[in-house]
């Protein structure tokens, strides 16, 4: 057992060990996913080797400041690009958690990545994803949406853009989770989320293992692996849970349930005309006939066709450079209501975060946002002091000249009981520096017309009277 202990690499204890732990099972989705990923790409290829009790703090500091650095993304819209301070995150959690795991299974003593000084560790870009949501952007994708060619995605996007529902939780919402807006519905109009439409991983066949860059040795992928026994079949399902762990109920807007219900009504149409096409998907996959949004054919969308259409709606719109993924339309929800006002708890429950803490780093407000309201506040201000000084006037304008002189020789009285304790306190008469600890300025005269009150009498502030005069 000691043998196996300190032979074991990196490689075989994440393949033979996590990835069968009830650590590992508990992740679901793309949490799942993501780990195996960013282990048998970024990871393995250059630690997998290593035996876990030889992994130092070098290797560590070498994979993260020198090999990712260097890597550039292989495929897909940002081919080539290096990867951004979010994905070596990523990286980072990711393999901290197998090694941690590691050390409670008594696989080696101490976690090396602990042994990295904070200074040295991939960080958050400040505020969070550094996304500038465009002025405008809203409006611009609504009014896109309501052209004929965007009618198939139309609510899907609208619903995307106004509450910041997840992909997957769209994608998966069925007509059964709605209520109030169909005919005869009489229920509180709202849509429940506790579903979304996911995929489902197929693992390669037994005995199938990644080469030694990362690459998986069978060269095709997981469904059609020629180690499985049997081939597998349907990768999507409705799985009944959330990225939050928790179900959230989404009221409808007034203008929310015109759109449900306009889908509603563009379904009944395409099932009227294509009723074979319809009456053959709901046959091959019953679990699917409830989809709120479809093709014209009843089938559902696939993810990677849904991110697709995002960017081209972007285009329509005249956001070509906003170069974000479809899951950014949270970002830009959050934005939205953050900005007219409402309550951070109440948009983490409503586009379903687990934490405000996680609303707060969604949320992002541009620099004339915040000019705007800096100017708003300025604003509130001034016109507060301008009300408390036309109130001041109003009360002066009010009091008999016998109540102004009352006033007055009150002032005067309570200026020279203070100037009296003052002698008392500082019985050589030198006036202390007002800006020293424990300071004890002289009481301001108050028929002496001064903005700077006591702060005149210092030397600093030598014929500072003089100036405000001369003002």
């Amino acid at each position: 057992m000691r043998e196996q202990k300190v032979t074991l690499t990196l490689a075989d204890y994440f393949w033979n060990t996590w990835v069968e732990s009830k650590r590992f099972k508990a992740y679901k989705g793309n949490s799942a996913r993501g780990h195996l990923t960013r282990m048998r790409l970024h990871v393995l290829p250059e630690l997998g080797d290593k035996r876990l009790v030889d992994i130092d703090r070098d290797d560590i500091r070498r994979l993260f400041e020198k090999t990712l650095p260097a890597k550039t993304i292989e495929k897909g819209r940002h081919k080539g690009q290096h990867y951004g301070v979010e994905q070596t995150r990523d990286i980072w959690k990711t393999l901290h958690i197998v090694l941690q795991d590691a050390v409670y299974d008594r696989r080696t003593a101490r976690n090396p990545m602990e042994d990295v000084r904070d200074t040295d560790k991939p960080k958050r870009a400040a505020g969070g994803a550094e996304i500038e949501i465009p002025s405008g952007i809203v409006v611009a994708l609504t009014k896109t949406l309501r052209k004929t060619e965007w009618e198939v995605e139309q609510v899907r996007w609208m619903l995307a853009v106004l509450t910041g529902i997840r992909g997957g939780e769209a994608l998966g919402l069925t007509w059964d989770r709605v209520t109030g807006v169909l005919d005869g519905d009489d229920r509180p109009p709202r849509i429940t989320i506790a579903q979304q439409y996911d995929r489902i991983d197929i693992p390669h066949g037994p005995g199938c293992r990644p080469n030694k860059d990362g690459q998986w040795a069978c060269g095709v992928q997981a469904r059609s692996c020629p180690h499985h026994l049997e081939r597998p079949t349907a990768r999507y399902e409705i799985v009944p849970w959330t990225k939050s762990g928790k179900s959230r109920a989404l009221p409808l807007t007034r203008r929310m349930r015109e759109l449900m219900r306009e889908q509603a009504t563009r379904q009944a149409h395409w099932r009227a005309e294509n009723p074979a096409e319809w009456a053959a998907q709901n046959a091959k996959r019953p679990d699917l006939a409830q989809l709120v949004f479809t093709d014209t054919l009843g089938r559902p969308f696939r993810r990677q066709d849904d991110g697709k259409r995002w960017h081209e709606l972007l285009d329509a719109a005249g956001y070509p450079d906003f170069d974000v993924s479809a899951h950014k339309t949270r970002h830009i929800a959050v934005t939205a209501l953050a900005l007219e006002g409402v309550p951070l708890p109440v948009v983490g429950q409503i586009v379903g975060h687990a934490s405000e803490e996680i609303t707060r780093v969604y949320t992002h407000a541009r620099s004339e946002d915040a000019l705007k309201y800096l100017e708003a506040i300025d604003e509130k201000y001034d016109a507060e002091e301008r009300a408390q000084e036309n109130a001041r006037l109003v009360e002066q304008m009010t009091l008999t000249p016998e109540e102004i002189k009352e006033r007055r020789e009150s002032r005067r009285a309570k200026y020279r009981a203070d100037l009296a304790a003052w002698k008392k306190r500082n019985s050589n008469g030198i006036e202390h520096d007002l800006f020293a600890e424990g300071a004890d300025p002289k009481p301001q005269d108050p028929d002496v017309p001064s903005d700077l009150g006591g702060f005149h009498r210092h030397p600093q502030f030598a014929g500072a009277d003089e100036d405000l005069a001369a003002f």
